[in-house]
């Protein structure tokens, strides 16, 4: 958290907060703990459903959505770095298989950049109609051993998202930015159909 930031609510607070009246949000959890604390934080909202199950598994069971419309937001711990990229290419491309439309939003931490460069190739390559790049960086990457910064990959992202982007992450850049080391970037990993 930044300097002054006590608490932050997570990205299915995020995600619930946004919610329109016709949504929904399925959480995923595999941490019994968690998901209890999930269930609890929601246990008066009937649009939002916790499961207690592997995330990767759950885009083969819940995509396509019955609105046919929606986001799969991927956000793993990257315990094993390289392991969970692998895991991540693989749901992705169950999920584009059973939902060719659907957007996909996959957040990545960002130690050295060219730690992720493999796999945002992979991610490129992909069927879709369109892979956006987005990151941060909060200071200079110069150690593998700390999180310089975090990106989002958004497959099949929304039309002209990254107009919308580029100046919240360049003001979020110099809002976060150590000693002025601050940068973000969007850019087309696949340019858009």
């Amino acid at each position: 958290a930044h300097a002054g930031t006590t608490r932050y609510p997570g990205s299915p607070a995020l995600v619930a907060a946004s919610l329109r009246a016709d949504d929904r949000l399925a959480c995923c959890e595999l941490d019994t703990a968690a998901a209890a604390a999930l269930r609890r934080m929601f246990a008066r909202e009937p649009r939002v459903s916790v499961h207690v199950r592997d995330g990767y598994s759950a885009v083969k069971a819940l995509v396509p959505p019955i609105e046919r419309r929606g986001l799969v937001l991927i956000d793993p711990p990257y315990e094993t770095q390289l392991a969970e990229f692998d895991a991540v290419l693989a749901a992705v491309e169950a999920g584009l298989e059973r939902w060719p439309q659907g957007v996909f939003a996959i957040w990545y931490p960002i130690k050295l950049p060219r730690s992720v460069q493999s796999f945002l190739r992979r991610l490129a390559a992909l069927p879709s109609k369109g892979v956006l790049d987005a990151r941060m960086l909060v200071r200079a990457p110069h150690s593998s051993l700390t999180l310089n910064g975090s990106g989002m990959v958004i497959v099949n992202p929304p039309w002209q998202i990254d107009a919308d982007l580029a100046p919240a992450l360049a003001s979020l850049a110099a809002a976060l930015g150590e000693n002025g080391g601050g940068d973000a970037s969007v850019r087309w990993l696949r340019d858009p159909e």
